[in-house]
């Protein structure tokens, strides 16, 4: 499989003395990118959505428990306030004549 293929497995998320690891049911493993989603899972049974980032490394996306509803992507407060800042300020210099 060449590397930036998209990755799509299931397994138990254990911690490893090289970081997060998730162990397949049919053997091999992953190395998973730590962050703070992926610690809060360890030792759980998990459903991940990434990219192959070399040989057995994965760049985690989404991951979720198995046997719960994969989550979405949400736009963050912060997000939500720059894009209102803007068009705010959008809005005012058009009426404004400044465009």
């Amino acid at each position: 499989m060449p590397i930036s293929q998209p990755v799509r497995e299931t397994g138990l998320l254990v911690d490893s003395a090289q970081g997060p690891l998730l162990k397949l049911p049919g053997g091999g493993n992953w190395q998973i990118e730590p962050s703070r989603a992926v610690n809060r899972l360890i030792g759980e049974r998990v459903m991940l959505e990434g990219t192959r980032s070399g040989f057995n490394d994965i760049a985690c996306q989404r991951i979720w428990k198995e046997g719960t509803q994969r989550p979405h992507f949400e736009i963050g407060m912060v997000e939500k306030w720059i894009a209102s800042a803007l068009v705010a300020f959008s809005l005012f210099m058009a009426v404004f004549g400044y465009f």
